[in-house]
């Protein structure tokens, strides 16, 4: 065990002394062999000095003293400093790259502002009336619609003096009477939406004259003179002295309508009947009065 011992320190001995670049056994003057009283040091140009190792016993009984020499002194570890470099600000702005790869330029804040959404024009519509009798009711109201809903307001112009107009709806009415007779032109009717507006094409009101149910007609009759008396005796016309006309709403209730002091009429024309349905019939009388009875009893109508 001890001879091992031995061995393995010759050669760490040997190694080191190699390396101090001494191979002889003779110590130089920084060194002291062979004195187990006598502790070693070695100068390291007049540095402090540091105490020698330990002896170490070698197998044999005899000791040997080795100079081991000392590490170097620490070094500070030189720092070493970055000149800082003051930043130079871009003189170009910098590219904003999109998403697929290409390379905005700067755009005027004027091309980034929202758009304001366009107006819708309102719509306006509707075919009014072109006439009306004095004395009825006329009425109009146009259709009028907005995209953007928006509130609507109405106008007009040559509105008939007769008729009023809503500027909420757009309606015109009135009643015009018989003063009120004759053409109303140009009429227009326009929708705004506060911005834009609309006009409806211009129409014309003709107001007609009032036109009175007719209530009375007229009857237009035509007979034959008699030629014979009621006892067969000859009439000549000659004897004639005229006729009488009888007019009744029933057969049993005629009543004369005139008398016609003319001979030779064999026909005539009943003015101003009310309308209607009547039973006419027809008497004759010659010169000295004489009246015959009824001719045949007709019924006629009176239409206007």
């Amino acid at each position: 065990m001890r001879s091992t011992q031995a061995i393995l320190t010759a050669i760490v001995l040997s190694f080191i002394l190699s390396a101090c670049g001494g191979g002889s056994a003779t110590p130089d003057s920084n060194q002291v062999a062979n004195n187990p009283n006598q502790d070693t040091a070695v100068s390291n140009g007049g540095a402090e000095s540091t105490p020698a190792p330990q002896e170490e016993t070698v197998n044999d009984g005899q000791e040997v003293s080795v100079v081991v020499p000392p590490p170097p002194p620490p070094v500070k570890p030189v720092t070493q400093t970055t000149p800082t470099v003051n930043p130079v600000a871009p003189t170009t702005p910098p590219e904003d790259t999109s998403k697929d790869g290409g390379v905005q330029t700067p755009t005027d804040p004027a091309e980034n502002e929202v758009p304001q959404p366009v107006n819708q024009v309102p719509v306006i519509g509707g075919t009014p009336a072109s006439a009306v009798d004095a004395g009825d009711a006329y009425r109009f109201s146009p259709t009028a619609t907005d995209g953007d809903t928006d509130t609507l307001s109405f106008s007009v112009a040559n509105l008939p003096n007769w008729a009023d107009f809503n500027t909420q709806n757009g309606t015109v009415s009135g009643s015009p009477t018989d003063q009120d007779v004759g053409n109303y032109n140009n009429i227009q009717i326009t929708v705004s939406d506060g911005t834009d507006s609309a006009t409806l094409t211009a129409f014309t009101i003709s107001v007609n004259p009032v036109v009175v149910a007719q209530t009375t007609g007229s009857m237009s009759l035509r007979w034959t003179a008699p030629t014979t008396r009621t006892d067969g005796s000859s009439l000549s016309l000659a004897d004639i002295k005229g006729y009488c006309i009888y007019v009744g709403t029933t057969r049993d209730n005629l009543q004369m309508q005139v008398e016609l002091a003319e001979g030779d009429l064999t026909s005539y024309i009943l003015d101003n009947l009310e309308l209607g349905e009547y039973y006419v019939a027809v008497s004759v009388f010659d010169q000295q009065d004489i009246m015959s009875s009824y001719s045949n009893i007709v019924l006629k109508s009176v239409i206007d």
